[in-house]
């Protein structure tokens, strides 16, 4: 259980800039009973986890102790195919991935959900994940911390550190890859 913003020792600013710089956020109190509350009630699951991440942070020096139990048995994602594949939509690529695809040369695959596609990237099964279509922070924030404890590049499509928990929860785009790619696959797309 992380933190209570309000109340108990976090309620104090610099506890709360030391967690913020360790990517570590405060449970607010509205959050912290609502979640109290289903984590009682009859069809609650038997263990649950209460904590406010900014997981580029919490994982930019490796896996915590906190989350070992959690982390990857394997630290890096299985070796790269000879052509590279793109994961995207099955029913609707966007027009930025067709285009960085077609310039680095890489196979197209369609697939369903953000973390379907996430993880075709951490099992090896292709290299990019480009998405540009937008989704909300939920869609995201799982797959991109696997693929991060993987040691897989997560970001914008300009670079930019995934944050989460913010308060328009909506993210226009992100970019999973293997580290090998991301330097062309985000060059290709500042053409654009």
């Amino acid at each position: 259980w992380g933190a209570w913003a309000e109340i108990g020792m976090a309620a104090n600013a610099l506890v709360e800039a030391n967690m913020k710089a360790a990517g570590m956020g405060l449970i607010g109190l509205a959050m912290g009973l609502e979640v109290l509350r289903k984590a009682v009630s009859p069809l609650s699951a038997t263990v649950s986890a209460v904590l406010v991440l900014t997981w580029s942070k919490v994982l930019a020096n490796g896996v915590p102790a906190f989350l070992s139990a959690f982390a990857p048995r394997v630290s890096s994602a299985p070796e790269a195919a000879a052509k590279p594949r793109m994961v995207v939509s099955r029913t609707r690529p966007a027009a930025e991935a067709v285009s960085v695809s077609e310039a680095i040369g890489a196979e197209l695959v369609g697939m369903g959900s953000a973390g379907a596609k996430a993880m075709a990237v951490v099992r090896g099964e292709a290299e990019i994940y480009l998405h540009t279509g937008g989704q909300y922070e939920w869609d995201s924030a799982a797959p991109a911390a696997v693929a991060l404890a993987h040691g897989l590049h997560a970001s914008r499509i300009d670079g930019s550190p995934l944050t989460y928990n913010n308060r328009d929860t909506y993210m226009p785009d992100l970019l999973i890859c293997r580290p090998e790619w991301a330097e062309r696959v985000l060059a290709e797309v500042a053409k654009l």
